[in-house]
């Protein structure tokens, strides 16, 4: 306890020489407004600015500083809100146009640089709409949001604007506790969105043009970490204040030793045949190495409808030659589609007109459905139509790739995604243990239509090669639920496994995705202990396996950049640090798996909070780092073991998507891949 007041002092005096550097204060961390970036004819500014912590780690007490960048749209709500009034003549689609634009999206008020979330859009309220606040007297009296804007800030709502309806955000947490359990109403008019647009995030220009400041390579990110402690040991009044309480920090970068383990070789099916392996090249990518091979297992596509937008009828038989090559030189076999259905994508899609093929034919096991473009709710609406009604896994594709100069790379994509959800194995790696081990992966996400709930997503191996999975859902509205689910959920992967083996695993490793700092010992003291029961009652009496319980965080402020002769740079793909910036008390260990292509690549910190039997830790670092090679939707390592980023996916797919479970046949494929 005296170590964490010591902490919270710690920093509180930092954020207050933040402060003195004139650094604003948004939300946690701090931003530079006067050196903010102007993003020309993109109504953007990027303000940089630095999130820091102060806390103790196995080398004794540190800084962790990290820049970031805090992304302004320079046009107001009310812009956005009268722009899409504009393009829907009907007022009630254009409200709900508006709703699906602006809910969840976070906004900046200047007037007092606070930011909230939009959970709610008010169009019965107006800036004349009145509300009770407390007079000088004692006594409460009811003022309109004009005057009060106009009274407490001097801002004037401009009568051209009073029209406009209000936004509404719902207090958090922090702010309930503080007794603050009222709505919070704002003026779209004073209120800035951050962040990107959905149809900013598709410029490939805008993003290239952000991605200077957004992705820095590790030279300029030291770069400007040095320039920010340059300023901290030359501020005079920083310099003071630090002074005051005989605070000192060493402005080099901490050194500690990383290793860098052996690299992976993938298995894959040689043309000639039988199985072999193969080595990645430098960057832990075998993109070239799988096109002069086989895929691992194959399964052909067969008994399967496309569907295709009727204004791309003439570019159906490209698909479908471009597919069956790709997936050719992969060893897979492509036979003609049950039938190829034209659809009208410039209307609302038609159900009774979208299932016609499936009533002409009883035994459709897969389905192909070539977008028109990107929108969500149509991706959403084909996903629950084909996975929840029918039980077909469904492989979405967007009609432009059918022009892209890289479209035979995508086909390719393609066909290892459709391989994989059929059953079929793309790769796999040699596996460290014997061949009784289950390895699982478990994810959380928001369920959109079931309000209040969330969505858990286990995923379990079920073969020794640990390339084919079961996978679970279920629904929970609070940590007990989950913790009740995490029991039941085990139990049916633990079943999953003997059927498909004839036997329990000996060893059981699961990796949890999704856990903040402060939920640390619920998860230990409920969903670990939960698990367990699971496990015993599955054994009744019989040896109990071996457990590792696994968090993974992906969402850390550390970084760590490889110092060689040629100076700063990114360290490769399976760099571990396992001392120095790990926790006291804790088994943890930090590791770089993947590579990127721009800017710093991030850890991933795992961090052991449950093992009945220990496992060696270079031992548990290496099978870390193989797990991170067999995510199927990328030929090359991932940032966290593949039944993680499956189970990410899963739980993603169906918050967003299904808001239901699918079908249980389904549970055995990768179908949400």
């Amino acid at each position: 306890m005296e170590d964490q007041a010591f902490l919270q002092f710690y920093n509180t005096v930092f954020r207050k020489c933040l402060n003195l550097m004139e650094l604003e204060e948004l939300g946690r961390n701090f931003y530079n407004e006067k050196a903010k970036i102007l993003v020309p004819g993109a109504f953007l500014e990027l303000w940089p600015g630095y999130i820091t912590a102060i806390r103790h780690h196995d080398s004794g007490l540190l800084l962790c500083a990290e820049v970031t960048h805090k992304v302004l749209r320079t046009t107001n709500v009310l812009d956005i809100i009268k722009n899409m009034l504009a393009r829907n003549s009907d007022l009630r689609r254009g409200q709900e146009a508006i709703r699906n634009e602006l809910l969840g999206q976070i906004v900046l008020t200047h007037y007092n640089r606070k930011t909230y979330r939009i959970d709610e859009i008010d169009f019965d309220s107006t800036p004349l709409a009145t509300f009770s606040v407390k007079a000088s007297d004692g006594t409460l009296k009811d003022v309109s949001y004009k005057e009060y804007y106009q009274n407490r800030y001097g801002i004037d709502i401009p009568d051209t604007e009073m029209q406009q309806p209000l936004l509404v955000s719902h207090p958090r947490k922090k702010d309930v506790n503080k007794g603050m359990k009222t709505n919070i109403y704002l003026i779209p008019s004073l209120s800035n969105l951050t962040g990107l647009s959905e149809d900013q995030r598709k410029d490939f220009r805008l993003m290239q043009q952000l991605a200077e400041h957004l992705h820095m390579d590790p030279k300029k990110r030291k770069q400007k970490l040095d320039e920010f402690m340059n300023v901290l040991k030359t501020n005079e009044t920083v310099c003071k204040e630090f002074g005051n309480w005989d605070i000192e920090f060493n402005p080099e970068f901490l050194q500690a030793t990383a290793r860098i383990l052996p690299q992976e070789e993938i298995q894959l099916a040689p043309k000639s045949g039988g199985v072999a392996l193969f080595r990645p090249d430098h960057v832990a990518d075998w993109t070239n190495v799988l096109k002069r091979n086989f895929m691992l297992t194959r399964v052909a596509l067969t008994d399967w409808v496309m569907y295709i937008p009727t204004e791309q009828k003439a570019k159906s038989s490209r698909f479908l030659e471009g597919l069956r090559e790709q997936a050719g030189l992969l060893g897979m076999q492509v036979v003609n589609p049950l039938k190829t259905f034209f659809y009208e994508s410039r209307s609302r899609c038609n159900e009774q007109e979208l299932i016609k093929p499936l009533r002409d034919f009883k035994n459709v096991k897969f389905v192909v459905f070539i977008l028109p473009n990107n929108q969500l709710q149509r991706y959403c609406q084909v996903k629950k139509l084909f996975v929840l009604r029918y039980g077909i896994a469904i492989q979405c594709f967007v009609a432009k790739n059918l022009d892209s100069k890289n479209f035979n790379s995508i086909m390719s994509k393609v066909a290892i995604q459709v391989n994989a959800k059929l059953g079929g194995i793309p790769w796999s790696i040699k596996v460290p243990f014997n061949k009784s081990a289950m390895i699982l992966g478990f994810d959380v996400y928001h369920c959109a239509e079931r309000k209040l709930e969330s969505v858990g997503a286990l995923v379990a191996t079920v073969t020794p090669n640990l390339g084919r999975y079961f996978s679970v859902v279920s629904f929970h509205k609070d940590k007990s639920e989950l913790s009740r689910n995490m029991c039941n959920d085990t139990k049916k992967c633990l079943e999953a496994f003997r059927e498909e083996n004839g036997y329990y695993p000996d060893r059981i490793l699961l990796f949890r995705d999704g856990v903040g700092e402060g939920q640390l010992k619920f998860v230990v003291e409920h969903e670990v202990k939960m698990m367990q029961a699971g496990i015993n009652e599955v054994y009744a009496g019989e040896t109990l396996p071996k457990l590792s319980f696994i968090v993974v965080t992906k969402k850390i402020n550390s970084r760590y950049l490889a110092v060689k002769s040629g100076g700063i740079c990114n360290p490769p793909p399976g760099t571990v640090l396992d001392e120095v910036i790990t926790l006291p008390g804790r088994y943890d260990y930090f590791m770089v798996s993947q590579s990127v292509r721009q800017g710093t690549v991030s850890p991933t910190n795992y961090n052991v909070i449950f093992q009945n039997v220990p496992v060696n830790p270079d031992a548990m670092q290496q099978l870390t780092f193989k797990l991170c090679h067999l995510y199927f939707n990328w030929s090359g390592t991932v940032a966290v073991p593949a039944p993680c980023q499956f189970a990410h996916k899963l739980a993603y797919l169906t918050g967003v998507a299904l808001s239901d479970n699918a079908p249980e046949p389904l549970n055995n494929v990768l179908w949400y891949l």
